[in-house]
């Protein structure tokens, strides 16, 4: 059997989240790993800063090949956190509402396949965005989708996944009064509703809101909306689905390696989201660490 045989694999996860399924998926990983001579260490930290310093350690103190990270975008992003800048490779294993990462470089999006699927998988370097000094690995978004994701109920989300969404989603769109930001990037400034800054191509899960995005390249590619109001919300909407967007009016795409965003005037601060958390509001400075990360990605992807 080809693939990785051998050594010791640490995978860290959210106790809080699913623990009756979670504990058969972790059981069947650590048995199809024994299969390939892996030896399977786990972990649930209590916190995020927790699960970032194991992770780091983990690292720094060698005995495992890999770390794991099973949970949604925001998990993996804090396990990445701890492995930046060190040879230990991240490998996804998706549990979350989006999963979009996972989606990026294809990996099963069940939990027990991922792990079949990361047995044989290469390492590979990938770009890490920083936001006012905190890591993103999809992207940043202001504006819109960072409203959402601050005000949609948290039972809705926990109950109905990217469902949940619909209604805050709705009522977002029919504002006349949301914030809008200036967007300084290569000398120019540029006022706008909304702004995605993207590391990789796939917005939501299923959405190329930046086509040509490569996550290895130093760069990052930055869309944004200058327009506002239902009728254009409603329009780039559409025009995403249909992949058309970046032909739309309004709409424009910047690479950079260096953003900054703030309110425009008084209009108010600017929602912040990474990777599907909201963060914070404007001001933001954000940046890219080229190939920072050790990424581990299926053959042929």
């Amino acid at each position: 059997m080809s693939g990785r045989t051998g050594g010791r694999w640490l995978l860290l996860y959210n106790a809080a989240a699913g623990q009756r399924n979670r504990r058969s998926q972790i059981e069947q990983v650590r048995k199809d790993l024994a299969g390939r001579g892996i030896e399977l260490e786990t972990f649930a930290p209590s916190s995020p800063a927790e699960m970032t310093e194991r992770a780091k350690s983990a690292a720094n103190e060698g005995g495992v090949s890999a770390v794991l990270a099973m949970g949604g975008d925001g998990t993996i992003a804090t396990v990445a956190a701890g492995l930046v800048g060190t040879a230990t490779p991240l490998g996804i294993v998706p549990a979350g509402t989006a999963n979009v990462l996972a989606r990026e470089i294809s990996i099963p999006l069940d939990p027990v396949e991922a792990v079949r699927v990361l047995v044989d998988a290469t390492p590979r370097p990938f770009d890490v965005g920083r936001a006012n000094g905190r890591l993103f690995l999809l992207m940043a978004g202001v504006g819109i989708d960072a409203e959402i994701v601050r005000d949609a109920p948290r039972w809705a989300k926990r109950h109905f996944g990217r469902a949940g969404f619909l209604g805050t989603t709705l009522a977002k769109v029919f504002r006349n009064d949301r914030p809008r930001v200036v967007v300084e990037i290569g000398g120019v400034s540029i006022e706008a509703a909304d702004v995605v800054v993207a590391n990789c191509r796939l917005y939501g899960g299923a959405f190329a809101i930046a086509p040509e995005a490569d996550p290895a390249d130093g760069m990052l590619d930055v869309v944004i909306f200058e327009n506002s109001g239902p009728r254009d919300l409603f329009r780039s909407l559409i025009a995403l689905v249909r992949g058309r967007h970046l032909d739309l009016p309004g709409v424009s795409l910047r690479r950079a390696d260096r953003i900054r965003i703030r309110a425009a005037g008084a209009s108010g601060a600017g929602a912040v989201q990474l990777d599907g958390d909201y963060v914070s509001e404007t001001p933001v400075e954000i940046t890219v660490e080229a190939r920072a990360l050790h990424l581990l990605v299926p053959p042929n992807r």
